[in-house]
């Protein structure tokens, strides 16, 4: 029962642990314990607070200075040829 029980708390802080990773929390691992330790209180209160999207990868134009979310070999806002892709995280 007990075994159950924390393979249950565990696996939800792993997933905790992720989600705040992949959307960018600056204390992933602060989450992940709180759910682990106090899962009543931290599980609704991560579900509530944390942030809405998911990061992801965007490039910026060096030219115009613009955003864009694929690599290409040209900027999709103003043509100028991009030799060296800046990956920018947002």
């Amino acid at each position: 029962m007990w075994g159950f029980a924390l393979f249950v708390v565990v696996t939800i802080s792993a997933l905790v642990y992720s989600d705040a990773k992949s959307r960018g929390s600056s204390s992933p691992v602060l989450w992940a314990l709180g759910v682990f330790f106090l899962t009543i209180i931290f599980l609704p209160l991560y579900i509530i607070c944390r942030p809405t999207g998911i990061k992801q990868k965007s490039y910026l134009c060096p030219t115009c200075g613009k955003f864009h979310s694929q690599p290409q070999n040209y900027c999709p806002h103003c043509g100028a040829k991009l030799f060296d892709i800046q990956e920018h995280r947002e």
